[in-house]
């Protein structure tokens, strides 16, 4: 995974793995100590999620929170138990 945090690494297209790179250096530059990202309560989705975003996140110095919302779920609210958003 040092490849993809990197000083010197990029991608032409990042997509999702991108996304996750823009909010950790958002939080960052804001001084937010943590963004919480809702996802499916799936293995391969949390999974990856967690894989891909945790040494984004450790590399700016934010704390990546996931939700997981079980599937199948009709509320077209999504509902984190997670306490605000601190500020540093």
């Amino acid at each position: 995974m040092t490849s993809f945090t990197s000083d010197r690494s990029f991608l032409w297209s990042g997509r999702f793995p991108g996304v996750l790179g823009v909010m950790a250096e958002y939080a960052r530059e804001r001084h937010i100590a943590s963004v919480d990202l809702a996802v499916i309560d799936a293995g391969s989705v949390t999974g990856t999620v967690k894989a891909l975003g945790q040494p984004v996140s450790d590399k700016a110095g934010v704390e990546l929170r996931l939700t997981a919302i079980a599937p199948g779920r009709r509320s077209g609210r999504v509902r984190s138990t997670a306490s605000p958003v601190e500020m540093r």
